[in-house]
């Protein structure tokens, strides 16, 4: 690009020389806030095909760039936390990659049960989706608790395990174990709990029996007291506060 002596042009005696501005015309990638721009006589503007006499937009805190016709702008989301319009992933920006970011990436940040609409160009609860996924985090929290589940007995006074498992079921060998002491007038046995052991007679296994199947009922009934709750949630404040 041919250079030019501005300072020649303005300093003729007579100051009667015609100035045009033209700006350059910058690129998306150079991030400039602030045009450049060169004051020349008109007759030699077509020496700069990378210039045009369009003025861009004011200064601002948004990225300038000349999009083939016009000027452009975008905002500067450098340092700001994106958000994945699939996977709702976090990504801090940098400005060196935002305009292909841009597309999967949002600055708006997701509810957990949000989806991407991107019709709308927006997150949308999905109430649907939420309530499948609370069903989930219900089951899955009510089998955990089934599986190793465990309670401090009353009639013990210590605690004991309540688990119903393929490889554990502690209501079953209660049950055994009563049995088993009824048929061999057995009269007391020293019960094995969590960490500590506790002599019981026969009517202890039997009130620990029941203890079992309280704490058996109690768990279902939850479950179901939970269920009935998302069934009627239609917000995702409603959903979020049903927890196990």
């Amino acid at each position: 690009m041919a250079k030019i002596n501005i300072n020649q042009y303005l300093g003729l005696v007579d100051g009667s020389v015609n100035i045009e501005r033209i700006y350059l015309k910058v690129a998306e990638s150079d991030y400039l806030k602030t045009v450049p721009y060169i004051d020349i006589p008109p007759e030699d503007v077509e020496q700069y095909p990378d210039y045009t006499p369009i003025a861009p937009p004011e200064a601002s805190d948004k990225f300038t760039f000349w999009s083939g016709e016009t000027w452009a702008q975008r905002i500067d989301y450098t340092g700001t936390v994106l958000y994945s319009k699939y996977d709702k992933e976090k990504y801090v920006c940098d400005k060196k990659d935002v305009p292909s970011r841009l597309l999967l990436y949002t600055p708006l940040e997701p509810n957990q049960y949000d989806e991407w609409d991107a019709k709308k160009e927006t997150w949308v609860f999905n109430l649907e989706a939420a309530k499948e996924k609370k069903q989930a985090e219900i089951k899955e929290a009510f089998h955990n608790n089934i599986e190793t589940g465990s309670f401090l007995s009353d009639v013990l006074g210590i605690w004991v395990d309540c688990r119903r498992s393929g490889v554990n079921n502690d209501l079953q060998n209660a049950q055994g174990l009563l049995s088993y002491m009824q048929r061999n007038d057995v009269e007391a046995v020293e019960y094995v709990g969590q960490t500590e052991k506790k002599v019981a007679r026969q009517n202890n296994i039997a009130e620990l029996i029941g203890e079992m199947e309280a704490y058996a009922v109690a768990l279902y009934t939850k479950k179901w007291e939970l269920e009935e709750q998302l069934k009627a949630a239609e917000t995702a404040e409603q959903i979020e506060v049903i927890k196990w």
